[in-house]
């Protein structure tokens, strides 16, 4: 029974010890400060009551002071060598930055007060001539560095623990500044300011700089008085005595009137011992606590491994033991080890732990743990084992190594936990802070990371690498359509195709919604080679992005415009390079996508003017005199007006006239499209209206609808709505569309056009023949007219395949009751050839170019041909 209750009440007597040491450091520290009060209150008085009372003090003989003056100094001296000395020996083992500051202040200080004291007056020749004002320079650099460094350690970041290194780069801006004093007062005495002057005495500079020097000291006491109970390390009691016996001695030094009275002898005696005070703070942080925290573990340690190292305390807790000897087989583990690991105490009494090795650590790991263990006796961390059927799991893990009285390892002894719900909530954390949840791609955060990367191998390799800019061209069509799951699904597997392509230096991110970057490393030192690499990379991203994606039972087509921006050991900000690539991105749009365009300068100024037309145009559609209509006539076979296009132009201020091609494709990208195809709408709606109530001959006006016009959802409702407050039959409005409106979005297309058609409107296919699945549009679709396109028109005399494609739409239509209207008849002979194939209409400048409605409407009053 006794055996059982010795664990629990080692521990606590462990604790009480804590307890009761931490009790007499406080009782300690109250008397230390008490005594120091006393002895600062007792020097107070002999410093300031003769400076009241205004006393002066005889001058020594030059013969009695100098030997006084020189055993006081160098007793300083050797005291601040004392400091820097045990300070540098600390650098090994991570020394604070209050220790770095001390150690090397006092470097300076040794160096300085060495040579203020070579170079008194009566001393010999200091490599220029001595004098009072010499010293006293010397003296001033000494007392400035000191009152600094003694302030910087009171405040709360000098208990950061820094890398041995910081103690050598303090070192050498010490020694920086040692040297850089000696030139100055050596060199050129003549440039610093007068401190002494001989029969008048100290000079104000010399004073002001002393009182500086007092309020640095006393500024510095006041935070270790506030700072009393946190300050770690110095002594705060000794370490306030230290600083306010500073600054009683500078305060000697703004009394004397010659350099050999008491007053200056009295300053260096409390300069002592204020250094001493210092030395005893200095030394109980550098030596005397690390080693009381020594004795304290060694303690601990001892007690921890009593009952022969085995405590029984170990085998009842939840975490897992295992204890093997000093040759690594296990002699011993607790319940916790098997119910952690699935091994029973007789499966692997006499094994290596080895048996737990998951293999996702490489030799380097083990040989670092093991080093760790003879050096230090312990190590921590965690590690990835394996389980007894198989699973990986990670713990948190210490071992600690067990020695006998006389030094040698008897046992190893290892505790550990299972952290692995912990390490996979890191790790997630991890991915969500660096990767994208959707595709698992990484993010524009990560992606940066890499472009860094990338930048610092181009400057030390010269290696060129590029960047990819990709958006999916008309993805929002898609999302609006089909549904975000359609798009999210479209993402992914977008994703995984571009992954196939991919080395293992490369890095794909996606930026958000549609747009992703990859970023190619390591494409050599040429950057010719590097762009064809890039050429030939893009061509494949386009040729895989154009095959179909199976988005459920149903198949899409999209394609994607690509930016790229290559570059080097120039000198690029990552945001200059992501810029870069979208810029050129936005380029590959802008030329019809669905393709590869690498960055311009020249991209720049372009995008700048792209921006104050986009402004410019939304400015248009709220003036009335900007925007225009044009017509263009389509006459039948003798040249009777049978209808027209309406086409829009663009008076801009500055620009003049704007074709249609100068703005649509922006007013596309912008959205402002919508509100431009609307405003055509009203326009054609209230020009009929006119022709009708004026008894003009009313004929169909088309108007082109954009695919991202006729996606919007309100669109067929709000054009019915349009007509029918006025008395204009939906007959006379032509609406012509184009495939790439149909592509992927037939069932949506083919619901609002038979809503529009049964409301009455003519539905014209243009361009027709250009798209791969127009044929399959025709049989579900209610149109009306087909427009065979121009570029067919063009070479319908020459080229016998586009006569035969000609031939064969205008086959079609007559079988399907459409009527045809060819587009873009330059000439008689392809109007006579038209007409033999038996086209319906004609449209193109051999009969008319598009012209303003005044002039549209003559044309259609002149007699046929």
């Amino acid at each position: 029974m006794a055996n059982s209750r010795t664990p629990n009440m080692r521990s606590l007597s462990l604790q009480d010890e804590a307890q009761y040491r931490s009790f007499f450091d406080e009782v300690r520290q109250s008397k230390a400060l008490r005594r120091v009060l006393i002895f600062l209150a007792v020097l107070g008085l002999v410093t300031f009551v003769p400076a009241w009372l205004g006393l002066t003090t005889p001058a020594l003989p030059v013969s009695t002071y100098l030997p006084l003056h020189t055993a006081l100094e160098f007793s300083a001296i050797a005291i601040a060598v004392i400091i820097f000395t045990v300070g540098w020996s600390q650098t090994s083992v991570a020394p604070t930055l209050r220790l770095v500051v001390v150690a090397t202040a006092f470097f300076a200080v040794a160096l300085l007060d060495f040579s203020h004291t070579m170079s008194y007056a009566g001393m010999p020749d200091y490599f220029t001539p001595n004098s009072a004002e010499k010293a006293i320079n010397f003296w001033l650099a000494a007392r400035m560095v000191l009152a600094v460094a003694l302030l910087l350690i009171v405040l709360p970041f000098s208990d950061r623990v820094v890398r041995q290194g910081a103690f050598f780069t303090v070192l050498g801006l010490s020694f920086l500044y040692i040297v850089s004093m000696h030139v100055w007062f050596l060199v050129f005495p003549s440039t610093v300011p007068r401190t002494f002057i001989q029969e008048q005495g100290l000079t104000p500079f010399k004073v002001s700089v002393e009182y500086l020097v007092i309020v640095l000291h006393l500024c510095a006491a006041c935070l270790v008085t506030v700072r009393y109970h946190s300050l770690r390390g110095f002594q705060p009691a000794l370490l306030f005595g230290a600083l306010v016996q500073l600054a009683f001695s500078e305060f000697f030094f703004t009394l004397y009137g010659n350099p050999y009275d008491l007053y200056n002898l009295m300053g260096h005696v409390l300069k002592i011992t204020g250094y001493a005070f210092l030395f005893r703070s200095f030394f109980y942080e550098a030596v005397t606590e690390p080693y009381r925290q020594l004795m304290r573990s060694q303690r601990q340690l001892k007690d921890s491994l009593a009952d022969q190292h085995l405590s029984a305390i170990a085998f009842h807790t939840r975490e897992a033991i295992m204890i093997t000897d000093a040759g690594h087989q296990i002699v011993r583990v607790n319940a916790a080890f098997t119910d952690i690991t699935g091994y029973t105490e007789k499966e692997v009494l006499g094994c290596n732990p080895k048996i737990l090795s998951s293999g996702k650590h490489d030799e380097t790991f083990y040989r670092e743990l093991w080093r760790c263990i003879q050096t230090f006796g312990t190590w921590s961390g965690e590690i990835w084992n394996k389980r007894k059927n198989g699973e990986v799991f990670a713990e948190h893990a210490v071992i600690n190594a067990v020695y006998d009285p006389v030094g040698e390892i008897t046992h190893y002894i290892a505790s550990f936990s299972d952290v692995t719900d912990r390490v996979q909530a890191q790790e997630q954390v991890h991915r969500l802070a660096f990767y994208d949840p959707l595709t698992g791609l990484a993010n524009r955060r990560l992606m940066i990371e890499h472009i860094l990367t990338a930048q610092a191998d181009a400057e030390r390799l010269g290696n060129y690498s590029a960047l990819l800019f990709m958006d999916l061209d008309f993805f929002k069509k898609l999302n609006d359509t089909l549904g975000h799951s359609k798009g999210d699904s479209l993402l992914q597997q977008f994703a995984g195709r571009l992954k196939s392509h991919l080395r293992s230096t490369d890095t794909l991110a996606r930026q958000g919604g549609d747009e992703f970057i990859l970023l190619v490393r390591n494409l050599g030192t040429d950057k010719a080679t590097a762009a064809l690499h890039i050429e030939q990379l893009g061509e494949k991203i386009l040729e895989t992005v154009r095959q179909p994606f199976q988005l459920g039972q149903q198949t899409y087509g999209i394609t994607v415009s690509v930016g790229a921006m290559i570059f080097g050991k120039e000198h690029h900000t990552v945001d200059d390079l992501l810029s870069s690539a979208d810029l050129a991105m936005y380029q590959s749009k802008e030329q019809g996508r669905n393709r590869l365009h690498f960055f311009e300068p020249e991209m720049q100024e372009h995008l700048t003017k792209r921006t104050a037309l986009e402004f410019d145009l939304s400015v248009a559609l709220t003036k009335e005199n900007e925007l225009e209509l044009f017509f263009q006539p389509k006459v039948d076979t003798l040249g009777v007006v049978q209808g027209y296009e309406a086409l829009i132009r663009w008076n801009h201020p500055e620009q003049g006239l704007l074709q249609p091609g100068d703005f649509i494709e922006l007013s596309e990208s912008t959205g402002q499209i919508v509100a431009l195809g609307r405003w055509v709408v009203q326009q054609v709606v209230s020009m009929q209206l006119h022709n009708l109530t004026t008894g003009m001959r009313m004929v169909p006006i088309a108007i082109n609808v954009s695919p991202r016009e006729f996606l919007e959802p309100d669109y067929a409702d709000w054009l019915i709505e349009q007509l029918a407050s006025t008395s204009v039959d939906p007959r006379w409005i032509e609406l012509e569309i184009t495939e790439s409106a149909l592509q992927g979005n037939l069932s949506i297309v083919q619901e609002r056009l038979e809503s529009l058609h049964r409301a009455g409107f003519l539905i014209a296919m243009d361009d027709f023949g250009t798209g791969y699945s127009s044929l399959s549009y025709l049989q579900h679709l209610p149109l009306s007219v087909l427009k065979i396109d121009q570029s067919f028109v063009a070479h319908v005399v020459d080229r016998a395949s586009d006569r035969a494609i000609v031939k064969a739409i205008i086959a079609l239509a007559k079988a399907l009751d459409m009527k045809v209207v060819a587009e873009g008849v330059e000439d008689s002979a392809q109007s006579s050839e038209l007409v033999r194939q038996g086209c319906d209409l004609f449209q193109g400048f051999f009969w008319s170019k598009p012209v303003p409605w005044a002039e549209a409407a003559r044309l259609a009053e002149q007699p046929p041909r």
